[in-house]
């Protein structure tokens, strides 16, 4: 309950434009930059549990992502097929099934 009254007063702060806001565990360090070759998502998990999923809010985007990849461990980024774009109103939602660990942080790459 406290974090959704957090994630509402951030919101409120934001006036619904928040850059991004992820759920699907605990202790999250989540990560937006917006560059020409598209929008770079990451994630990680400040905590020793699992994440079973990571969904990342995006209160300010103009459009869905033509196509969507993930960088795997040997540092190539690669289309993935696995990740759910759906749009609510100004927002996009990115939902990437896990698990996602401690020593091994998510990143995406929204193209345009």
């Amino acid at each position: 309950f406290r974090r959704q009254q957090l994630q509402g007063a951030f919101r409120w702060l934001a006036r619904g434009r928040l850059p991004v806001l992820v759920n699907g565990g605990v202790f999250p360090l989540g990560v937006r930059k917006d560059t020409e070759e598209g929008t770079l998502l990451g994630l990680f998990n400040l905590s020793l549990d699992p994440w079973p999923e990571v969904v990342w809010t995006l209160g300010d985007i103009a459009r869905r992502p033509a196509g969507v990849e993930r960088l795997e461990r040997n540092g190539r980024w690669r289309k993935t097929t696995s990740v759910l774009v759906t749009r609510k109103g100004p927002s996009l939602t990115i939902r990437l099934p896990g698990p996602v660990t401690y020593d091994e942080p998510a990143f995406l790459m929204l193209r345009p």
